[in-house]
């Protein structure tokens, strides 16, 4: 059996994703995602329960241009 990561995808009364939570093979329960780093070929390579890994990615990619704005790298985004 193939042991992967499991990602639960919180969405609004949209669908949009809003957050989302890992749970990895061994773990009894899922915790918040805490580091977006090497995020998106995580995702690619796992589950995600909830909505589509395309809308986990979107979330994923909504979620970097809000630090970097907050960062104040200088991304315009609508949120």
């Amino acid at each position: 059996m193939l042991q992967k990561t499991q990602f639960i995808a919180e969405t609004d009364e949209t669908g949009k994703v809003i957050w989302l939570w890992r749970r990895n093979f061994n773990d009894r329960v899922a915790r918040a995602v805490g580091s977006l780093e090497g995020l998106a070929l995580e995702l690619q390579k796992s589950n995600v329960e909830g909505s589509s890994v395309e809308a986990a990615l979107d979330w994923l990619v909504r979620k970097n241009v809000k630090r970097q704005a907050l960062a104040g790298v200088g991304v315009n985004a609508n949120f």
